[in-house]
Parts: C-alpha cells; sequence; structure tokens
C-alpha cells in the first residue's frame, strides 16, 4: 500500500461553515470534514444527526499550512502530521453501511452487505467527498430515489463534483442511460474512477471546466457548496436541458440564494431539507 504524509487540522467551531470552508480551501486544503456523529433506526432510511453545541471540523492538507487568520474564526486548534494509513484506518472504523431506501445501502468496500441490502453501492471514499453519511448527499440520494422516472436508459445524466461517485452510480442503478462526471481534485477523480469499476458503472469524466463543454443533458446533479453553485449557474443553466438537482445550501440562506440563482423561466418543483441544509429541484 502506498503511502504519503498529509496534515490533519481539527478545531471546533460554531460560526458560518461556508465561510470557513472557503477560507480553508483558499489556504490549501484538498478536503474539509465535519466529524458527525450519525445514528439510522432499523429500518429507517434517514440518517439522524446527534445534536452537538460546536461543529468538529477537520481540514486535510498535502502541505503544512500557514494558517494565516484562522484565530478570526477559532480560539484554538489542532495540527498533527499524519500518514495516509493512519488515516484511512481511522475512517475504516466510523463509518458504517448507510441505508438509502428501496433496498439500496451505501457499504464500504471492506464491508459486507447487510442482509437487508438488496442493492448494494460499494464505495471506497479514500478522502472524496460523498460517503452518503452527510444530509446534502441524502438529499440528493433522496431526490433520484424519488424522481426515478426522470432516468430513463435514453436520458443523459451530468454530475458535477461526483466527489466519491456515489450519486452516479445510484442514477446508473435507478437506470439512467448515459452518465458523465466532472470533478476538480485530482484525488477524488482517482476514487471516483475506482468506484465506477468497482460497481460496472460506466462514466464519461470530464474536463472540470464546464464553460469548456458544449453537450447537453437531460438531468444534471450539482452537490456542492452554494458560493460555488452560484459561480458555476450560467453554466449550469446552459448544459441543463431539463431537470437540475441541487445541494450545499444552508437554511438561512436559501432565500438569498434563491434571488440570486433562479431566473423567472425555472421553477422550483421540490425542496428538501435535512438539517440545516437544503436541496431544491428546479426545472430549467
Amino acid at each position: 500500500m502506498k503511502t504519503y504524509n498529509y496534515f490533519e487540522l481539527k478545531f471546533a467551531f460554531k460560526g458560518d461553515l461556508e465561510v470557513l470552508t472557503h477560507y480553508l480551501f483558499s489556504q490549501g486544503a484538498s478536503g474539509v470534514e465535519e466529524d458527525l456523529d450519525f445514528f439510522q433506526k432499523p429500518g429507517c432510511p434517514e440518517v439522524e444527526l446527534q445534536p452537538h453545541n460546536q461543529r468538529q471540523v477537520k481540514a486535510y492538507f498535502y502541505e503544512k499550512p500557514l494558517l494565516a487568520d484562522l484565530s478570526q474564526f477559532v480560539s484554538s486548534y489542532e495540527l498533527k502530521e499524519k500518514k495516509s494509513e493512519d488515516w484511512t484506518l481511522e475512517f475504516k472504523k466510523s463509518w458504517p453501511p448507510i441505508e438509502l431506501g428501496e433496498g439500496y445501502w451505501v457499504v464500504p468496500s471492506w464491508e459486507t452487505s447487510p442482509v437487508e441490502s438488496t442493492k448494494t453501492l460499494s464505495i471506497d471514499p479514500g478522502m472524496a467527498f460523498g460517503t452518503g453519511t452527510h444530509e446534502t448527499t441524502q438529499i440528493m440520494c433522496q431526490f433520484l430515489l424519488e424522481n426515478k422516472k426522470l432516468l430513463d436508459s435514453d436520458k443523459k445524466v451530468l454530475d458535477v463534483g461526483t466527489g466519491s461517485g456515489v450519486l452516479s452510480i445510484l442514477a446508473y442503478r435507478l437506470g439512467a442511460g448515459e452518465l458523465a462526471a466532472t470533478e476538480l481534485d485530482e484525488q477524488s477523480q482517482r476514487v471516483a474512477q475506482e468506484n465506477f469499476q468497482r460497481n460496472n458503472v460506466p462514466v464519461q469524466f470530464l474536463n472540470s471546466d464546464l464553460s469548456s463543454q458544449t453537450e447537453g443533458y437531460d438531468v444534471v446533479l450539482a452537490n456542492i457548496l452554494e458560493f460555488v453553485l452560484l459561480d458555476l449557474q450560467p453554466d449550469l443553466l446552459r448544459l441543463c436541458k431539463s431537470d437540475l438537482f441541487v445541494s450545499g445550501i444552508l437554511k438561512e440562506n436559501l432565500e438569498s440564494f434563491k434571488n440570486k440563482f433562479l431566473n423567472p423561466k425555472m421553477n422550483v418543483l421540490q425542496e428538501i431539507k435535512r438539517g440545516e441544509w437544503v436541496g431544491l429541484w428546479i426545472r430549467v
């Protein structure tokens, strides 16, 4: 197993996670994780979150960060250098199989499928986002399961910022014919490709610069932070021929997001809220 050193930044935080995430990526973070305490009731597809007073946040860096101005967000933090296998072993202990509904389960590649799982999505997330536990990913999975009629074999689907690839894999299992995906982070691209192969899902990787794409898609999925959604809005609308599903919007910013993102020709057909997050199904 190939290993490498990386730096893990860990701290507690009470404020605006979107602003903090933007700052961490500006400092060179390769990934940001909110350490959430999930539990799932037997037979219930919804993953619930144990309430806590503060967010437990981790950020990962390939090089030691300078962390200029971090003190404006937090009073204290912990920065440790680690080996990749340390993170992998720790993560494997904390990630159980997750039920999505209708027999679909996201199951870690190192685990056996639960007896209740009739349709397994085998995922090894590496350091990519999208394991099925985060509320924004749960929102997108619910959209797909409730609207699988949109995923006929003649429909083309684009997954923007695919992360671990879980949404593309689910879309394919639900009937989507042709799938394409984008991912900015090179390591996440590798993780997604491995997961596509593991699940025998044919997905074409596109240049992450959407402005260079010209082909239209019937369904576009974008589970990314709201400020990125706003930046990508012109390209998302240009590439989407019918149904756009977006997630990663904070409840408190929903009306502001709608005012900035929507135009008079667009209709919001469905909103799904989980925890502090909101997703939208938009007919363009």
